[in-house]
């Protein structure tokens, strides 16, 4: 069995090799382009030039071991057994070139020859103990040698060497529960657990990038650099005056961009009153706030509350909470939402973010000690629900909440509430998701003395840290669930803190604290040996600190509220000289090109992990903030001397990954998600004569797990008739051969496989009974229906309410589908308005005839937070209803929600109930988003009596590694994949668990039992049918897929 956890993308330190003769520079050159586009998995690429170059110079080493690589990691049949070849032929001239004993090694033990490959990988991982990969195959060869002590020692070496090779833990575990050892075993497995989320972690496999340093193409002739600047100077510059306007130590001072210029605004509100100032050239204006807001305001909270690209405002005061629209002109007015009567509730502070993951953005309001919070959920359809009635945890401490603290603790993809009651206790509700939270025990030092807390990764593993302050204003250290807490390490003692924020503000790439005191601020930096120092230091009252994203070069400016050389007022604190360099990151799930999405338009919520050079830095768009109010801005994040960053990895609120490679320094980088299939079902690809041709999905009808509603889940059914399109499959030497993939994040569990063969006379044609069941109408069987087009009705109109007439569009399967109207922007998959078609057939039906529906299309399908979203707001998904005209004039149903095509591109069938007389008109109606591409009515008959059907089992059924090949969207949002261009990786993860061994696996595919076939992301079952005759002249050949 395979096991796999959490998938990361790492690029590997290209390390130099001496030449054993001078190049030219421009060859040198191509060698690193090369590299380079291995790192971008472009492998065909990067083998034409490495070949090139070995054969103009074959006395070069690592020209040659990088061919070697290249082609085995080239990824088409036979080229293990090249790459090996080529290694070989180099250790006839190189005998100590430790790539081309480890590719050697590594092939070998690929092809399944252990013992031939124990020599060359035992020889690596002797010469190099600091490789922690090589140790780790060779102990796999040990181990599958039945060696196991051997195998133990070596993966033991593999820890010292890179103690973050989740592999090496897992594969000793394993061991050592083979031999007995229970607790070993069990403390291996709670280590290799810890390095799930963490950005360093790494594992071993065959794939590019994970089998070690060694087996990664080489750069040659790295050139000499004059060593980079270090930045000097000040991190601040002086002072400068924005207004003499006086705060005091209740107020709230927030930034937002008020009116979409990109530059940030600022928002004070103290003593009740709002006050604003907008961004202008190196400083601010003063803008006349609106004059009907609330009185008695306290805070405020900024995000897009409905999706639509505009800013909201939430306010907070003692008349509770009302929400804003901000236009771009900086005018402010009321949203017409319907909120619960108890928003009316004194307001102390409040909370955006997504807590339900559903793709908008909720509310928490706090209302001070003594009172209970509540949580709102937004419907997106204007109306919120309050939450606490139905989970009574959500209220708060009993106590009141003095803060709240919205982060991911346990690190398990969703975010937790963090409450500092009223008795200066810490309350953990673990988002257990769909509204379910579960209190979590903590320990006596939790439970009291308390004041503020935010979270940051202070060491970039992937595990949030929280910083928090007593009631002597002292800050410490906690982390969950471990439930550790440890005074901040300083060399000096801190004045008393009465809040805290987290930035990086010299730029280094390592997140600093800011404490504000009542006569100053402190910056923190934590040194290598997780002691921290004083980085910055300003004396002087100050009543309210903000850190604004003015200029991302640069990196924060400081705005304060409080005294400066005597003078009161509102002071702006420039970036200065003793800075490095920086970029910023601003996510949005909405993208303006794309109908539907899965994020909020804000970003909140979104995971960031920069990598530069060996350097991990990880941030989220979340409040970071102890002091009341919640800001919007783009985050800064510190490259030190970088010019760029190598490369960003997004998890989006929805789950989602994304890698965004390159990004320069000095810009505010604007990310929208790309609304891609993170799940779905696998897929399948035919041997078309030339190549592997992507066909469609497969088993949509038997998702595990797809959430309706709230316990409701939509009924698994493990069984598919998958009928191919007509010619596509071609006989290669005697066999049809298809491939069932899985390019996503999930696992299929494929239990037989079996190809059916029909052979139809001239005249005939069949269709499936197949489709997606929601209920209505007959439940599919996969029997097949036979029909004459001559003998059937056929239609001679179908008429779209919308759009008029539609039968050129639906005469015929070509992928030119037709358009199911305006979606509806909230929710994927849903229309905004019900499609409607009325089919007119040619002739009318016979009262004696069986009558079948037939069609071919596609579906956009939704995702279980998307249904969970839209079941919130109480806007229901409509399968197509069958209506069937009446004598009156009218309608008379008769399916209700009868199905749809279940996935990608492939034909359905509805069979009609019997005793529809002459009926000569039907209609569809819907509001899921369809891509109807074909339609017809048809006369069901007996088969043929020179009908040939054959039913054959696979002769050959192998689990191999594929990757993921390269996914594009044609009209109407036709998926399509190239599997002639495919990555070793992806934006995915491994669904953690036990995956079937790559080889033969016909025996589990034989029958229908509880042996499964188990594959996993960016694997496939490649299948092999014995191919019949050919059939007689003029019939034609249906292939059907069980």
């Amino acid at each position: 069995m395979r096991a796999f956890g959490a998938s990361l993308l790492l690029l590997a330190l290209l390390g130099c090799q001496p030449q054993s003769e001078p190049m030219d520079p421009a060859e040198i050159a191509r060698n690193n382009e090369a590299v380079g586009l291995m790192g971008q998995y472009r492998n065909e690429a990067a083998h034409a030039i490495f070949t090139e170059l070995a054969q103009r110079y074959p006395d070069q080493p690592v020209l040659r071991s990088n061919e070697a690589i290249a082609m085995l990691n080239r990824q088409t049949e036979g080229d293990e057994e090249r790459a090996l070849k080529l290694a070989l032929d180099l250790l006839q001239t190189h005998p100590d070139h430790l790539p081309a004993l480890y590719v050697a090694g590594l092939a070998h033990l690929y092809l399944g020859r252990v013992e031939q490959a124990l020599p060359y990988l035992q020889s690596v991982a002797e010469r190099d103990r600091h490789d922690g990969h090589a140790a780790y195959f060779a102990g796999q060869a040990y181990a599958q040698l039945g060696r196991t002590d051997e195998a133990l020692a070596l993966y033991r070496q593999a820890m010292a060497a890179d103690p973050y090779l989740g592999s090496a833990y897992y594969a000793a575990a394993l061991a050592l529960r083979g031999r007995g050892e229970a607790e070993p075993a069990r403390e291996l497995l709670a280590d290799y657990q810890r390095l799930q989320g963490n950005p360093r972690a790494q594992l071993a496999e065959f794939r590019y990038t994970r089998m070690g340093a060694k087996a990664t193409a080489q750069v040659i002739g790295t050139p000499a650099e004059p060593p980079s600047p270090t930045a000097s100077g000040v991190l601040f510059d002086p002072a400068v005056l924005i207004t003499d306007q006086a705060a005091s130590a209740t107020g709230s001072l927030l930034t937002a961009d008020l009116d979409g210029d990109g530059r940030q605004d600022l928002l004070l509100i103290d003593a009740g009153v709002l006050q604003l100032w907008l961004g202008e050239g190196d400083g601010y204006a003063g803008l006349v706030a609106p004059t009907d807001l609330p009185a008695g305001l306290r805070t405020a909270a900024f995000g897009d509350l409905d999706n639509d690209g505009v800013l909201d405002v939430a306010l907070c005061g003692k008349q509770g909470l009302s929400l804003w629209t901000i236009s771009t002109d900086s005018d402010w007015s009321p949203r017409a939402d319907r909120l619960p009567e108890s928003t009316t509730v004194p307001c102390h502070d409040l909370q955006l973010f997504d807590a339900d993951h559903d793709g908008d953005l909720d509310l928490y309001r706090l209302s001070g000690a003594g009172m209970s919070g509540e949580l709102y959920n937004n419907n997106l359809d204007g109306s919120w629900r309050a939450l606490s009635s139905e989970t009574p945890l959500l209220a708060g401490p009993a106590g009141g909440t003095r803060q709240l603290l919205v982060a991911d603790v346990d690190a398990d993809r969703d975010l937790d509430l963090l409450f500092i009651g009223g008795a200066g206790n810490v309350e953990w509700l673990r988002n257990d998701r769909l509204w379910a939270y579960v209190e979590q025990t903590l320990d006596a030092p939790w439970q009291a003395g308390w004041t503020a807390a935010i979270a940051v990764d202070l060491a970039a593993t992937g595990q949030p840290d929280l910083i928090l302050l007593d009631e002597a204003g002292q800050p410490w250290v906690g982390q969950l669930p471990a439930g550790s807490l440890t005074p901040l390490a300083t060399p000096n003692p801190l004045r008393p803190a009465l809040d805290l924020q987290s930035l990086d503000i010299d730029g280094d790439g390592q997140p600093d604290l800011l404490l504000r005191h009542a006569d100053g601020l402190t910056a923190l930096s934590r040194d290598p040996q997780g002691l921290w120092q004083t980085l910055w230091r300003h004396d002087g009252p100050t009543a309210a600190a903000l850190a604004v994203l003015e200029q991302p070069a640069r990196g924060y400016s400081l705005i304060l509220a409080g005294e400066q050389s005597e003078q009161s007022g509102l002071w702006r604190l420039p970036p200065g000289p003793g800075r490095q360099r920086f970029l910023a990151v601003a996510p949005s799930g909405k993208q303006a090109d794309v109908e539907g999405m899965r994020s909020n338009a804000s970003g909140l919520g979104t995971q960031l992990r920069l990598r530069r050079g060996t350097h991990w830095t990880v941030a989220e768009l979340l409040d970071r903030n102890s002091a009341p109010g919640q800001s919007l801005q783009p985050i800064a994040l510190g490259l030190g001397q970088a010019a760029q960053a190598d490369f960003l990895e997004l998890q989006w609120s929805d789950g989602v990954m994304q890698t965004e490679l390159a990004l320069d320094a000095g810009e505010v980088h604007r990310i929208s998600e790309n609304q891609r299939q993170l799940a779905s079902c696998p897929v399948l690809f035919v041997w078309d004569g030339t190549e592997f041709r992507f066909v469609s999905d497969l088993l949509g009808v038997g998702g595990v797990g797809f959430l309706l509603a709230p316990g409701v889940y939509a009924e698994s059914r493990p069984w598919e008739y998958f009928r191919l399109p007509d010619d596509l499959a071609q006989v290669q030497d005697g066999v049809y051969r298809l491939k069932i993939a899985e390019p996503m994040e999930e696992a299929a569990y494929l239990d037989s496989v079996q190809l059916h063969v029909y052979d139809l006379p001239p005249g005939w044609a069949m269709s499936l009974d197949e489709r997606m069941h929601t209920g209505g109408g007959p439940a599919p069987t996969g029997a097949p229906i036979y029909y004459r087009p001559s003998q059937s009705p056929g239609l001679r109109s179908v008429l779209d309410a919308a759009q008029g007439e539609q039968l050129p569009a639906l005469h015929m399967a070509d992928f030119v589908a037709l358009d199911p109207g305006p979606r509806d922007p909230r929710f994927l998959g849903r229309l905004a308005q019900p499609q409607q078609l009325r089919l007119q057939l040619a002739t009318p039906m016979e009262a004696t005839g069986e009558y079948v529906l037939v069609g071919h299309g596609w579906v956009e399908y939704p995702y279980s937070q998307t249904l969970f979203a839209a079941w919130q707001a109480g806007a229901s998904y409509e399968s197509y209803s069958l209506d069937v005209a009446d004598e009156n004039g009218g309608w008379r149903e008769l399916y209700r929600q009868f199905g749809y095509p279940a996935g990608m591109p492939r034909e359905f069938a509805l069979p009609l109930p019997a005793g529809l007389g002459s009926t000569e008109a039907l209609r569809l109606r819907g509001n899921l988003e369809v891509y109807l591409d074909r339609l017809d009515v048809v006369r069901r008959e007996a088969p043929p009596p020179q009908l040939r059907h054959q039913v054959i089992a696979p002769d050959q059924a192998r689990l191999e590694r594929i990757g993921y090949p390269r996914r594009s969207s044609h009209a109407g949002k036709r998926p399509d994949y190239d599997f002639n261009d495919r990555s070793p990786f992806w934006d995915t993860r491994y669904p953690l668990g036990q995956y079937t061994d790559f080889g033969p696996v016909g025996p589990l595919l034989a029958a229908v039992d509880d042996g499964f076939a188990i594959v996993g992301p960016g694997d496939a079952l490649d299948l092999s049918f014995s191919a019949p005759p050919p059939p007689p002249e003029g019939y034609t050949r249906v292939l059907v897929l069980e």
